[in-house]
């Protein structure tokens, strides 16, 4: 919330008495091009830069004498302001040329002397701006602020001199923050990698190495394609086609497992839909079971496979979702679990990938994807040890969440200070920016669009 009373000398105005906003002019889909002037969407913010590889272009034939003065300049504050609202990049001299489009708002200082560009830049990304957004939204599905809701927002501004202090002192360290956050981000791919070396090693036998050595156990690995490692009819998929339909699921009844809930080596039991008990009686060669394996037929960076857990009721596969029952005579579940979702399973089955949108396997692929097998014994050392050092990549992976809260919510506590005036003693001989303002006012009436509109000249083809 706004504070009710401002540190000395701070002034509270409208942005319009001192910032210069303009919002993207909504483009058409048949005025874009292959090449042209790029042009501004949510997707080219990047950690408060543009990703200019992601814009899409204009033709020059539709921008010329009609959008030149969208043209942004090196400097400007560029705003989200509809969908992902309130993200904040500035605009630097190897993005230009680039224009606004829908959706996007650009900020700039009417008067560096009363109000930095670069202290602009801050109060955007504080609270004290964003709650105003908040109070200010409109629409249900995608929400959005405009022009008119920015007339009747605030800006709080400290003397000038103070205003360059707050600014170095914020660029130190809100530097630190990203750079603790930069390296936190590193953490989730690396947790993943460890995971995955280790079940390289456990689908390897180099995990229980010492193990065999141990209990002077030799060459007891063998490769099996997995349709040895199931009875007949172990392995099968959902129903296709016309056996079920948008149409056929129901508020109750019997529960399908559909893709989303297959995870890598997760359920994801909290999605739910179900069908009714009468298309049930024609699908129940379907059933899965509490602790059967399923599989996604999806292919992407990873394979999804899973148990059924906390099922606790009848349930059946859609369609592109395996279901698996080995013989636990020969190959332990939660141990085969571990083979498919291996490197070495998915370099396997990336191979026989077909589909271009949506890559996937087919069940005889499936079946003839090749499997390590060693004793039972070895086999439940090789899950107990998994499952040791998973342990320990789950407590790693708990640590990193409660760091990356602290580091997501630390950029806004130090704004927060520095917006109350906390961050820097106050220096009582700082002139005012209310006599600033005066002078602001005096040259408002000389600002017009031309004077922020981008000239450039088109290189001749």
């Amino acid at each position: 919330m706004w504070m009710n009373e401002l540190p000395k000398g701070w002034i509270k105005i409208p942005l319009t008495d001192c910032i210069y906003f303009q919002e993207g002019p909504g483009l058409r889909k048949y005025q874009f091009a292959d090449s042209g002037i790029p042009f501004l969407n949510i997707r080219t913010f990047e950690n408060g830069r543009i990703n200019k590889s992601r814009c899409q272009h204009i033709l020059k034939s539709e921008f010329s004498n009609k959008y030149e003065h969208f043209l942004l300049d090196e400097g400007d504050i560029v705003v989200s302001s509809s969908g992902s609202l309130g993200k904040v990049a500035v605009i630097h001299k190897e993005d230009l040329p680039v224009m606004l489009n829908t959706s996007i708002i650009r900020y700039r200082s009417l008067s560096p002397q009363f109000l930095s560009q670069h202290f602009l830049k801050y109060f955007l990304q504080s609270q004290h701006f964003y709650i105003q957004i908040d109070s200010a939204k409109t629409g249900s599905a995608i929400l959005n602020y405009g022009p008119s809701h920015l007339k009747t927002m605030s800006i709080i501004v400290p003397p000038i001199i103070e205003q360059k202090g707050i600014v170095e002192k914020l660029d130190k360290l809100l530097s630190r923050v990203n750079t603790a956050k930069t390296r936190l981000d590193k953490i989730p791919q690396t947790i993943k990698r460890f995971r995955q070396s280790i079940l390289t090693a456990a689908v390897s036998g180099e995990l229980t190495k010492d193990w065999r050595l141990m209990n002077q156990i030799k060459g007891n690995w063998t490769e099996i394609t997995l349709d040895k490692l199931v009875p007949k009819g172990g392995v099968f998929d959902g129903p296709f086609g016309s056996h079920l339909k948008t149409n056929d699921y129901v508020e109750k009844g019997v529960r399908v497992i559909r893709l989303e809930n297959i995870g890598h080596l997760k359920f994801n039991s909290e999605k739910y839909r179900y069908i009714s008990n009468t298309k049930y009686e024609t699908l129940k060669k379907h059933t899965v079971y509490e602790n059967d394996i399923v599989f996604s037929s999806f292919i992407a960076d990873e394979i999804r496979a899973c148990k059924l857990v906390d099922l606790n009721e009848t349930a059946i596969a859609k369609a592109d979702c395996f279901c698996i029952r080995p013989l636990e005579k020969i190959i332990i579940k939660d141990y085969l679990l571990l083979q498919l979702v291996s490197d070495k399973s998915y370099n396997q089955l990336i191979k026989n990938i077909h589909g271009a949108t949506r890559p996937r396997i087919n069940l005889s692929q499936l079946k003839k994807l090749s499997i390590g097998i060693c004793s039972l014994d070895e086999q439940k050392e090789i899950i107990r040890r998994v499952e040791q050092l998973f342990k320990f990549a789950d407590q790693i992976d708990i640590r990193y969440n409660k760091a990356k809260h602290y580091v997501d919510k630390l950029t806004q506590s130090i704004l927060a200070k520095a917006f109350r005036g906390e961050l820097l003693p106050q220096d009582p001989t700082d002139e005012p920016p209310s006599v600033l303002l005066k002078k602001v006012n005096e040259q408002k009436q000389l600002i017009t669009n031309k004077s922020i509109k981008k000239c450039i000249e088109w290189e001749k083809e």
